[in-house]
Order: C-alpha cells, then sequence, then structure tokens
C-alpha cells in the first residue's frame, strides 16, 4: 500500500504519499424510501458521472490485456483491497482508487459489490479525496448490536470503517459509518478515533475477537517496522493493549497488516472441533526479497491483547512478486478465510502497458494451514468457487502412440513418453484452467540426455505465432518448480523479473498443478495450495498454444484438464486481429 502521487501541480517538498487530496463523502443523495437491496441497485444504476466514469472507452487497444474474472477497475489506477465485508447479501470490495490517472494519487475508496465474489457491480465512490487529507488503506465492520451508539434504527447492516486519514505531517485513523448499505458514509465527528502523533500510521484492519469481548484494531507503525494493537468496546474509544514487531523480514516500511485465525487441516481438538492457529500477516515495501512490495506471515497465538510467535521462521504468501496488500473478509460465511490481494508491485506498477486502466485484485482465495512433508505448519490457498464457472472442456491433442490407449483405463491415467508432447489450442479472449497430476519416471542417472538439457524436468509451454513463450515446468532432480515470463515481449522494465522458482517436497517425482491464465492475470497453485504464485503478463499477441512434454522421461499423468472460464466481469474487452 504506498501511498503515491504523480500531480504535477505539487510543490516539491511533498513527496508522493504526503500529498494533499480530496475528500468528499459522496454516494446516492437520497434513497430513504427503499429497502436495501432497492437502494443498492439505484446506487449502481444511477452512478455519480464525476466520481464512477462510464467503463467504455474509445482506445481498445489499452484492454489488450484486460481479465475475464479477475476484478479490474473501469479505469484509473487501482490497488490495495479495504473494507472487504460481507453483509449477508452482498460482498463488498472496496479498493484504493485513482479515477483521473493510470498512476497513483488522489486515492479514494472505489466500490464494487457481489453476489458471488466473481460477478461484481460498481458503485459510487463511497469515500473520496479532499484537502483534508488522502484516504489510505482500512477496513470495514458490522456493528450488529450498536455498541458505537451511532445507529437510531435497526442494527442490521451497520457498516462501520476505519481508514487512514493523512497529511504531510500525520497519519491518523478515522472512523465512518454508513446506515444503507455502505452507499456512502458519514465521519464520526470526533475523529480521529487513534492517533500515535507521527506521519508513519497506517492501515487499520478491525475485527471482532469473541473471547475477550471486544473489538480489535491492527495498525502498522510503517517506519519502525512493527504492528500495534488497540482494543475496545464500543469502535470509538480505543486502548493500546501491545505492539508485534520488528521481526522476520524487515524491509523499508511494513503496511497492510491482518491477523487471522486459520484452520488447520485434518486436525482436530478432543471435542471435534478443528485445530486452529493464529496468523499474522505484514506487507512489506520496498525491500521485499524478490524486490519491491511482498507480504510475509507469522504462526502464534493471540489471547486477546498480545500475539506470541510459535516458531523464529517466517513465511512468504507467494513465490513470485505480484500479490501485495492482501486483505481478509470479516463476517464471511461459515467462518471461512478468505481474501482478495492487489495484482501488482511497487516496483513498476505505475509504468505498466494497460494505459487507461491500472490493477487488478486476485481472485478469492481461501486460506487454511496444513502440516508439510516436515510436519511444519504452512499456509495453504485456494481459489474460492472457481468451478462453477467452468465450461466445457478444451480438446487436448494426444500423441499418436495414445490416441487409443489408456494406461490403467479405469483409473483415467495417460502416460506420456519421451519426446512426446501433448497439445491444446488455447481460445482466445477467454480465462481459460489447466489442471494436471504427474508423477515423472525415476531414474538411476540424470545427466543431460543432448540439447534437451537434463532428462525428468517437465515441460508446459504456451506460445504464440510470434514466438513469445511462458514457460512452466518441474525439475525432478532438484525438486524444483519453476515459471519464466521473460521471453514475453509486451511489457520490459529493469525490475520487471523474468524468471521464478520454488522448492518442493524433498525426493518428490510427483506434484499437481492448477493454472488460472485470464488477461494479464496468471495465478499458479501447486500441490493443491501449498505454493502459490501471482504473475502479471503481458505477451504482445495473446498466447494461442499450450504444450506439454519432458526431456527424456516418462510421465504418468493421473489429471489433465483444460477448461474455459465465464466471462463475469462486464468491462471493456480487447478483440485480436
Amino acid at each position: 500500500m504506498k501511498k503515491t502521487s504523480h500531480i504535477k501541480s505539487l510543490p516539491p517538498p511533498l513527496n508522493r504519499r504526503q500529498a494533499l487530496n480530496r475528500l468528499t463523502i459522496s454516494g446516492v443523495a437520497s434513497f430513504g424510501f427503499l429497502s436495501y437491496t432497492q437502494k443498492i441497485s439505484a446506487a449502481i444504476l444511477q452512478p455519480n458521472d464525476e466520481t464512477v466514469p462510464d467503463p467504455t472507452e474509445t482506445n481498445t487497444d489499452a484492454h489488450r490485456w484486460r481479465p475475464n474474472l479477475h476484478f479490474t477497475a473501469s479505469k484509473g489506477f487501482m490497488n490495495d483491497p479495504c473494507g472487504l465485508i460481507f453483509d449477508g447479501k452482498f460482498y463488498h470490495l472496496y479498493y484504493q482508487f485513482n479515477p483521473k490517472s493510470p498512476q497513483a494519487g488522489e486515492p479514494s475508496w472505489g466500490h464494487a459489490i457481489s453476489e458471488d465474489l466473481y460477478h461484481w457491480k460498481d458503485c459510487p465512490i463511497a469515500i473520496a479525496a479532499d484537502k483534508t487529507g488522502m484516504i489510505f488503506t482500512g477496513s470495514a465492520v458490522i456493528d450488529e448490536k450498536n455498541s458505537s451508539g451511532l445507529f437510531k434504527d435497526s442494527p442490521q447492516k451497520n457498516l462501520v470503517v476505519f481508514y487512514t486519514k493523512a497529511t504531510e505531517k500525520s497519519q491518523s485513523q478515522w472512523l465512518a459509518w454508513s446506515s444503507d448499505g455502505g452507499l456512502h458514509y458519514q465521519n464520526y465527528a470526533k475523529n480521529p478515533v487513534v492517533d500515535a502523533g507521527h506521519n508513519s500510521f497506517r492501515d487499520p484492519k478491525v475485527f471482532w475477537h469473541e473471547p475477550s469481548k471486544k473489538w480489535i484494531m491492527t495498525v502498522v507503525e510503517a517506519s519502525k517496522k512493527r504492528v500495534s494493537l488497540y482494543g475496545s468496546y464500543d469502535l470509538i474509544s480505543w486502548m493500546h493493549l501491545s505492539n508485534f514487531g520488528p521481526s522476520g523480514l524487515f524491509g523499508t516500511e511494513w503496511e497492510c497488516p491482518n491477523l487471522v485465525e486459520l484452520e488447520i487441516e485434518n486436525e482436530t481438538n478432543p471435542d471435534g472441533s478443528p485445530k486452529t492457529c493464529w496468523v499474522f500477516f505484514v506487507s512489506i515495501n520496498p525491500g521485499a526479497p524478490l524486490g519491491g512490495s511482498s507480504t510475509q506471515y507469522f504462526l502464534g497465538q493471540f489471547d486477546g491483547e498480545r500475539f506470541t510467535r510459535k516458531s523464529a521462521g517466517v513465511g512468504v504468501v507467494d513465490f513470485a512478486k505480484d500479490n501485495y496488500a492482501l486483505q481478509f473478509y470479516n463476517h464471511f460465511p461459515n467462518h471461512e478465510k478468505v481474501y482478495l490481494g492487489w495484482f501488482g508491485n511497487w516496483q513498476y506498477c505505475e509504468e505498466l502497458p494497460t494505459k487507461e486502466w491500472n490493477g487488478a485484485m486476485t481472485l478469492p482465495r481461501k486460506a487454511t494451514l496444513r502440516r508439510n512433508a516436515d510436519k511444519f505448519l504452512s499456509l495453504i490457498q485456494k481459489p474460492l468457487g472457481l468451478e462453477a464457472l467452468r465450461e466445457a472442456k478444451i480438446d487436448i491433442q494426444f500423441p499418436e502412440s495414445q490416441k487409443n490407449t489408456w494406461l490403467l483405463s479405469a483409473l483415467k491415467r495417460r502416460q506420456l513418453k519421451p519426446y512426446e508432447n501433448f497439445h491444446a489450442t488455447l481460445p482466445n479472449e477467454t480465462a481459460v484452467e489447466f489442471l494436471m497430476d504427474v508423477v515423472v519416471e525415476e531414474r538411476g542417472v540424470r545427466n543431460p540426455d543432448g540439447a534437451s538439457g537434463r532428462a525428468g524436468r517437465v515441460i508446459i509451454e504456451l506460445t504464440n505465432a510470434l514466438a513469445e513463450k511462458l514457460s512452466l515446468g518441474f525439475d525432478a532432480a532438484s525438486c524444483q518448480f519453476w515459471v519464466d515470463r521473460s521471453e514475453l515481449r509486451g511489457f520490459h522494465h529493469p525490475f520487471f523479473t523474468g524468471s521464478f522458482s520454488v522448492a518442493l517436497p524433498k525426493d518428490s517425482q510427483q506434484f499437481s498443478l492448477r493454472l488460472i491464465l485470464d488477461g494479464c492475470t496468471l495465478e499458479v497453485y501447486i500441490n493443491d495450495g501449498e505454493d502459490v504464485g501471482t504473475f502479471l503478463l503481458y505477451p504482445y499477441h495473446p498466447l494461442t498454444t499450450l504444450t506439454i512434454g519432458a526431456t527424456n522421461a516418462t510421465l504418468t499423468l493421473d489429471k489433465l484438464e483444460l477448461y474455459r472460464l465465464k466471462r463475469t466481469m462486464n468491462r471493456p474487452h480487447f478483440s485480436s486481429p
């Protein structure tokens, strides 16, 4: 959540995060006689022309890489997800938004709603900037019992948001509230509700902690690389409880803290309830291991006042570098822990080739914990609800020797012999999902076999007629998986890293893979979410062919599936010639 601006009229003494912007509370002016659902519908049908630009664009080339599933703003610059909450009917997505430019600056809170986290509808800007200060990242809760005393009527859908109000000299936490389902907000008259007295204090994430019967706020002291924890019984008066950090990866600044209790897969308490562990997610920027921005996590215990680490280890959310500032939903159904992240990296996010629009959200990801091969707990991430968007399978062309031959046909297995390949034609202008479970033949010798490289490498390539190539694969000798985007030619930047890798379990000769390719986005899930990579991709021309093969090794495939995915985002779309 590096808050930046390129407003040329700003005086030189102000850095990009200190730019003053407009704040006006905007939304639907008067729908007091309508039901909650009618109010939401009216806001969608009658957007404010100034703050919610018409998504119709004249420059179709600007939408060359526009995703079909991943949320993108209609135009302008979008970054951190904010105020993620489910109100019983709608999932709300607020987000950092500059509608006037494809670069960061003048951050407002954009707003969209969905009933399934995929089909999104734009609402008017919820909180827009003004001369009193910038509007940074924050969170939302439902004050069901009116503990704040701000709501006179029904306690249903009493939305309260917390955000950072920033000026050149200060960053403090402000409260605003809505009684119409989050369409527009009124600032609390006695803001700020939390103020540490300096200008490196931001990103409040608030949640209800049932065991201690109070609200908890986590907020970073960014330059000190620590998180402050506060508690409240009424959402207005806050007491400092403790600090966490510095610890783990320092970076230059800490941002966007999220403290959540995650279930541990396949482990239960004596009463049959699932075992859990508290996880503290903290984003860093710049200074991530791969450069720029990234998110780390810590495992531990939380007693309502203090977070205590279980071990000295620290994990990273992503083995690539394009997932930042994640935020978990509050009030998610069935107490599942689901997050959205910003598809970007502050090293190059303001120079991307999409021009008129900039920024995307990840797919909704459910998070749990699982014990890995070494019996340590690690983060598990899986896309939520994607199966419902699958259309008919895409045909995969098998080698001639395998067209009519099944290996263990009752188990639906395929075998790919050395020097053979599977091929598939990728549909144009459509998101696709690819799934593969593969076992690599055991070999006693791993020496290179000619120009193809070391034996036992599984190679997956997505290519086009311009010889552009996206390469992914598994090296069985070292048990590592790689992704290489360096041979795509639509975007070049000194910090746009080309190749990435991640180590899989030692001595493993098999893995499962799930890819979602959608416009400029690629999400890679390995071994049922044990390792996840999030990538921005900019081929000059759409990738049209999928090829799967191996270097002098036989592959046994338990699963090999390719699907078209339904388009869910109503956005301008590029049609290739």
